[in-house]
């Protein structure tokens, strides 16, 4: 279900993108036995990009393997990584898409309320995605 979310909606996103680098980062796991709520998916904390959608589905999957799905499911982490990326990087034409796959509620509600009313100033747009019919945010 996650890696036809990300094809789905990721590939309609990367034909906006020119070099086609994609932050992948990853919430809710333990990570080296750590429960950690923002997380490269690439393995790599200085780099976190994969190349384009097979790249990230090729970290997320490699990363299923190596880490422990855990709650709580807390998104602020994850969105204020993407909004400081989205700052230190911004010029006039940047503009970022942020995709968030869940699977449960947040639990971090006034944190991640906090962001979104943070990143309304910014040039972003977030996608939520859950593979759950009846989600409330």
């Amino acid at each position: 279900a996650y890696t036809t979310a990300i094809r789905t909606v990721g590939d309609i996103l990367q034909d906006y993108d020119y070099d086609k680098k994609i932050v992948g980062l990853g919430f809710g796991s333990k990570v080296g036995g750590v429960l950690s709520h923002c997380f490269p998916l690439n393995g790599n904390p200085r780099n976190p990009y994969c190349k384009g959608v097979d790249g990230l589905v090729t970290s997320y999957m490699d990363t299923l393997n190596s880490v422990t799905l855990a709650e709580p499911t807390c998104y602020s982490q994850v969105l204020q990584f993407a909004s400081d990326e989205s700052v230190r990087s911004s010029n006039e034409v940047e503009y970022t898409v942020i995709l968030l796959i869940t699977d449960g509620g947040v639990t971090d509600f006034v944190e991640t309320k906090q962001a979104l009313v943070q990143m309304s100033k910014q040039p972003i747009s977030v996608v939520l995605v859950s593979k759950y019919y009846s989600y409330k945010l």
